[in-house]
């Protein structure tokens, strides 16, 4: 359950991610009407993607954790 939940949320982070890089060129790159709207937004993104970095890596640890006491149980 711990490896699907790790999978989704590398998976979101990724896209988050991808968010973040898009509006910041769009905020500097090619002229348009409100470059501030897509720096804005941008910072959101990224907010997002740190939240899900730091739950990407508890997730890991735990399962890694939970790995290494089966497998001293046995």
């Amino acid at each position: 359950m711990l490896g699907l939940l790790a999978l989704l949320l590398f998976l979101a982070l990724a896209w988050s991610l991808n968010l973040t890089i898009f509006n910041l060129w769009a905020s500097g790159g090619p002229p348009v009407e409100h470059p501030e709207i897509y720096g804005h937004r941008a910072n959101v993104f990224f907010a997002i993607s740190v939240g899900l970095l730091v739950a990407f890596v508890i997730t890991l640890w735990r399962l890694i954790r939970n790995r290494r006491q089966q497998l001293s149980a046995k």
